[in-house]
């Protein structure tokens, strides 16, 4: 009897940890979480005009979250309209530049960010679409990729896959690439204000064929949120050059639900079941002594 009391406790702390420790696993929530990418979406906004000096117009800034669009032509010196090599995000009819209703939000289950493919899948074509950050050596330009997962996980890490070679180039500022991120909206939609948390920030390494970029929180291990606003800063030029930015091949969101796990594996169900039966088992033996 006296031995069996500790073994008991012994059991339901198990128990206990290895609960805990299934609710916490971290999964890509993009490709690897069924309700996201069925609900989750990401949209394109645009900073500013994105030009600098030559014949180009004079630049300008926007408000931020009200100018939408597709990235590839004519934000690049490609042509066409399809995606991959002409650098579209999914197969897009859209040729129209930014408006305020072009480039619409990108389900999940149908983006070129999202579809768990690195090698041959580039997303790209910035020039029109920034807000001009830098002016001196080789211009820079920001704008963001709003992804709304359609409710709210525990968001431990972020990757975002890469490409800087050539007249293709995003800024290698120190941290200058920064995730923001939100559990609601303030109104029916984004703005600005929303985005005061910053989640995290990285730093791109120049001259990287394919590289990925891991972006963990500022404070603490992990945020609540359903809004990432990546808000990324790109090399840019006046329209009469090749320099338009760099490439992007794929974004990773790494996390998991806030109250409910994900369903386990077959295995680990099975060994948290018996982590959790084999207290009672000892209950009843326990009860069995005491009668006697």
């Amino acid at each position: 009897m006296n031995t069996i009391k500790p073994v008991l406790v012994t059991l339901l702390a198990v128990a206990t940890t290895a609960a805990a420790a299934l609710a916490a696993t971290s999964v890509n929530l993009l490709t690897d979480n069924a309700t996201v990418r069925a609900a989750g979406n990401y949209t394109y906004y645009a900073r500013g005009n994105g030009v600098y000096s030559g014949s180009d117009p004079a630049p300008e800034t926007y408000t931020p979250f009200t100018r939408k669009f597709y990235p590839g032509p004519p934000h690049t010196n490609e042509t066409g309209t399809d995606k991959g090599d002409k650098l579209r995000d999914g197969t897009r009819s859209d040729i129209s530049g930014i408006t305020t209703t072009a480039g619409d939000k990108i389900r999940f289950d149908a983006g070129e960010l999202t579809n768990g493919v690195t090698t041959g899948d580039l997303v790209g074509g910035w020039w029109g679409v920034t807000e001009i950050t830098k002016t001196t050596w080789t211009p820079e330009g920001r704008f963001d990729i709003l992804f709304d997962l359609g409710a709210s996980y525990v968001i431990t890490s972020i990757e975002i896959v890469y490409s800087d070679a050539g007249s293709r180039r995003w800024s290698s500022t120190a941290d200058i690439q920064k995730v923001y991120y939100a559990e609601t909206l303030a109104g029916t939609s984004p703005a600005e204000s929303d985005f005061a948390s910053l989640f995290g920030n990285g730093t791109i390494t120049a001259g990287t064929s394919v590289g990925t970029l891991a972006i963990t929180p500022t404070t603490g291990t992990s945020v609540v949120a359903r809004y990432l606003d990546l808000r990324l800063t790109t090399q840019i030029a006046n329209g009469n050059t090749g320099a338009y930015g760099g490439y992007l091949h794929e974004v990773r969101i790494y996390g998991y639900e806030t109250a409910t796990p994900s369903i386990p594996e077959p295995s680990t169900t099975t060994i948290l079941l018996g982590a959790i039966t084999l207290p009672a088992s000892f209950i009843l033996i326990q009860r069995r002594f005491a009668k006697k």
